[in-house]
């Protein structure tokens, strides 16, 4: 889904992973990096959208009670890309 020329900078630090991908990560001694590709980690819907219409997002998910985490962002790179990036 991303263009050419952009990198996904993902911050695994801003959510928990459910138990059970830490376990199949365990237990299984998948990389951890494998574990992001494959699984998601718990990610299962992700919404990219320009930082302005940040503060309109939030507020929706606030008013319908759904938990949500800014995982990233994603940056126009010319020579690369389309490129995922995981920090931490």
């Amino acid at each position: 889904m991303l263009p050419k020329a952009v990198v996904a900078e993902i911050d695994r630090s801003t959510w928990e992973a459910p138990t059970i991908f830490k376990f199949i990560e365990r237990q299984g001694r998948v990389e951890r990096d494998e574990m992001y590709r494959v699984f998601n980690m718990g990610i299962g819907f992700v919404i990219i959208l320009p930082k302005a219409q940040l503060p309109r997002l939030k507020a929706v998910f606030r008013n319908i009670r759904q938990p949500w985490y800014q995982i990233g962002v994603v940056r126009v790179r010319k020579g690369h890309g389309p490129q995922v990036v995981y920090k931490n």
